[in-house]
C-alpha cells in the first residue's frame, strides 16, 4: 500500500504532499498522538495539511511506445506524482501529475490504474499507459483514501479510508461495485491502511486502533460481505501493504523491511513464510509479480536516497534491481500494469 496511508511522520511536516490552499478539503489540526515519538509516527496526515506543497501543475506525459509495454506505477507522497517506469527493466517513460497526495495503487484486469488522492477524497481512474482520467470516484466528504484493491471475481473496487468526520472519527472501507458509481461502506479497524483481495473476492485489511499504537488486520469475506478482526501468530510493528501473492496472504512490515506469508482460517493467521528486502528503509506498498516482487523503498534521510527495489519473492535477500534513484523521494504505492 501509502504511507498515506501509510501517512508518517518521516518527513517532519512534509508527509503527504499537495494540500496547501485546499482548506475545504482539510480538517482542523488535531494534537498529534503521543505514539508519534515512534518511528515513522501515525498516519494522520490530515494534520499537516495546510503546511504541504501544492501539486505538481506540469503536465502529464508518457513516452507513445511506452504503452505497449508492460508498466510499473510508482506514487510518491513527496512530489504529488505517479511514475512510470517500464517493467522489469525500470526505465521511466512517464509522469502522472497533479495529485494531491496519491497513496496506494491498484490495477484491473484491462490494465486500468486506480489512484487514491488523498486530499480531493477521489479515486482517479486511467487507462493503462494514458494520460488523462478516464473516470473519478468520489469518495464522500471528509474520507481519506489511503490504498485500493481490485475483487478479482467482481471487479469491485474496494478502497481503504483513514478517517471520517472530522478526520479524526474511525475509517471504513468503500466498496465501489464494478469500480463504478457510488459507494457502499463497511466499518474495520479504526484506522485501515491498505487492502487487498485474494482468488475468492474475500478481503483482507491492515491497520491500527484508535491509539495508533496497535496493528490490527481483518478480513471482509465475499459470502457474508461483513468484516471480522483476523489474530496473526506473528507480530507486525507498523501496518504495511496487504496482497495475494499467489499461494498466500502477504503482509508487510513497513519499517521491518519485510514481508510475511499466511495461511488464514476463520478469525486466526499462521505465519509460513517471510521475505526479507535487504537494503528497503521503508515499504509502503509492493506488488507481487509470480518469483519477483516490486517495492517501493522509501528513505526520506536521502542515505541512501529513495528508490525502487525488484526482489526474487519469497526468497528476498539483496535487491536484483533497482532505480528510480534521484527520480522519487518519498514513494509509498506500487502497481503492475499490462498492456491490454
Amino acid at each position: 500500500m501509502g504511507r498515506i496511508l501509510f501517512v508518517g511522520l518521516a518527513f517532519g511536516v512534509t508527509l503527504l504532499a499537495g494540500c496547501a490552499g485546499q482548506t475545504a478539503l482539510t480538517p482542523p489540526e488535531a494534537a498529534v498522538p503521543s505514539s508519534a515519538a515512534r518511528a515513522g509516527g501515525p498516519r494522520v496526515s490530515w494534520q499537516f495539511a495546510g503546511s504541504l506543497a501544492r501539486p505538481d501543475a506540469r503536465p502529464s506525459w508518457i513516452a507513445a511506445a511506452a504503452k505497449k509495454h508492460s508498466i510499473i506505477y510508482i506514487s510518491d507522497e513527496a512530489t504529488n506524482n505517479v511514475y512510470l517506469f517500464t517493467y522489469p527493466q525500470g526505465k521511466l517513460v512517464g509522469t502522472l501529475t497533479g495529485f494531491s497526495g496519491p497513496g496506494g495503487l491498484c490495477t484491473d484486469r484491462h490494465g486500468d490504474v486506480f489512484v487514491p488522492n488523498v486530499f480531493t477524497s477521489t479515486i482517479v481512474e486511467y487507462a493503462h499507459g494514458g494520460t488523462t482520467p478516464i473516470a473519478t470516484l468520489n469518495d464522500g466528504t471528509d474520507r481519506y483514501p489511503n490504498s485500493c484493491a481490485i475483487d478479482p471475481v467482481t471487479g469491485d473496487l474496494a478502497v481503504a479510508n483513514n478517517g471520517s468526520g472530522t478526520g479524526e472519527g474511525p475509517g471504513d472501507i468503500a466498496i465501489y461495485r464494478g469500480a463504478a458509481g457510488s459507494a457502499s461502506f463497511e466499518k474495520a479497524m479504526y484506522h485501515p491502511y491498505s487492502c487487498g483481495y485474494d482468488p475468492y473476492g474475500n478481503l483482507f485489511v491492515d491497520g491500527e486502533d484508535a491509539s495508533f499504537d496497535n496493528f490490527r488486520f481483518g478480513e471482509l469475506t465475499a459470502s457474508k460481505k461483513r468484516y471480522h478482526k483476523i489474530d496473526l501468530n506473528q507480530p507486525i510493528a507498523l501496518a504495511g501493504g496487504v496482497a495475494w501473492d499467489g499461494a498466500s496472504v502477504a503482509v508487510g512490515d513497513v519499517y521491518g523491511a519485510v514481508i510475511y506469508q499466511f495461511s488464514i482460517s476463520g478469525s486466526n493467521g499462521n505465519r509460513i513464510g517471510s521475505t526479507q528486502l535487504t537494503g528497503t528503509v521503508a515499504a509502503w506498498q509492493f506488488d507481487v509479480d509470480l518469483q519477483r516482487v516490486v517495492v517501493p523503498n522509501s528513505n526520506t534521510q536521502d542515505q541512501p536516497a529513495s528508490q525502487i527495489l525488484n526482489y526474487d519473492y519469497p526468497n528476498g535477500g539483496a535487491a536484483r534491481k533497482v532505480y528510480g534513484t534521484g527520480i522519487v523521494r518519498d514513494p509509498v504505492g506500487a502497481t503492475i500494469s499490462l498492456p491490454k
